[in-house]
């Protein structure tokens, strides 16, 4: 039973992340150019009840992933999060009414089967409510160090250089948050006392905010198109690691390691596919409606013709 709640609250916030998204840069898109920039374009969208809707779905999303965390492993809801990429990649293809290209598909597709054997195989197993404190320091020194010397490294170099590591920062940040909200789910089981006098939700709070910083500076920096894929490939590979560190869990070993690493590629290889399509970064194609899409080329075909 803990395991299908996992994966129905897992996939839930996954899909309400992507909702939010598509709705979000639909809106931004119909912004007026007098409003689509700045202080102005945030007030426009304040004033949007889709923009409303959008938000609603965020916050949706974070409460449904506290609810994965503290009913399953670490190590099985992150990499579930990454289906918020094809999820994407549908809901705006039926957002506004396109069809989809092979390669948009075989990346969705390469997401779901690469996810599927990782999980399949691995079987993420174990765990723990009580983390020794000497853990959470050390593991909080490792990831402040790693943090330190990425964003110091961002602060030199080219705009690709900049864009990787706020990228890589900002996954991390991502995988920490993760660890927080299921510590702090953890912690609200003794009650709301008991929730309010530990470190937990503050820490948890201060991770998130740090994070999405990074991952501005991350876009800031650079292309959409490098932010999203390494800040996406980062989050679960890190988080798993925090699994097995903080929360003791395990995966299957042995001669399944090979098949473990295997499926990691193809999810990667998707992740990489799917971050190049304009339906999932939200950049406008000039040829959305092109012969070469799936159920619209023949369309496009009968126009000429007539």
């Amino acid at each position: 039973m803990a395991l299908a709640l996992t994966l129905i609250f897992s996939l839930l916030t996954a899909v309400t992340n992507a909702a939010s998204a598509t709705i979000q840069w639909d809106a931004a898109k119909k912004a007026p150019p007098e409003e689509a920039k700045g202080f102005r374009l945030a007030l426009y969208l304040a004033r949007r009840p889709e923009y409303l809707a959008a938000i609603g779905a965020l916050t949706l999303s974070f409460l449904f992933q506290a609810a994965a965390l503290h009913e399953g492993e670490l190590a099985v809801v992150q990499p579930l999060l990454v289906t918020e990429l094809p999820f994407t990649l549908f809901l705006s293809a039926a957002w506004l009414g396109l069809g989809l290209d092979r390669r948009e598909l075989l990346g969705a597709a390469a997401i779901c089967v690469g996810l599927g054997v990782l999980l399949g195989v691995g079987q993420p197993h174990g765990g723990r409510l009580t983390v020794p404190p000497e853990t959470w320091a050390v593991t909080g020194a490792a990831v402040a160090a790693a943090l330190i010397g990425l964003v110091l490294g961002a602060r030199r170099g080219g705009s690709l250089r900049r864009t990787t590591l706020f990228a890589l920062a900002s996954g991390i940040g991502y995988s920490v948050t993760a660890v927080l909200v299921k510590a702090t789910t953890d912690r609200a089981s003794g009650g709301i006392v008991h929730l309010l006098t530990g470190w937990e939700p503050y820490a948890m709070i201060i991770a998130g905010m740090l994070s999405v910083l990074l991952q501005q500076q991350a876009l800031r920096a650079g292309a959409l198109a490098v932010a999203k894929p390494v800040t996406t490939i980062v989050n679960p590979v890190v988080s798993v690691v925090l699994a097995i560190v903080v929360f003791d869990e395990s995966l299957r070993g042995g001669g399944l390691v090979a098949v473990e690493v295997l499926a990691m590629l193809v999810l990667v290889g998707g992740i990489l596919e799917l971050s190049r399509s304009p339906l999932v970064t939200g950049q406008r194609r000039d040829d959305q409606r092109h012969e070469g899409r799936l159920g619209g080329g023949r369309r496009h075909g009968a126009d000429r013709a007539a």
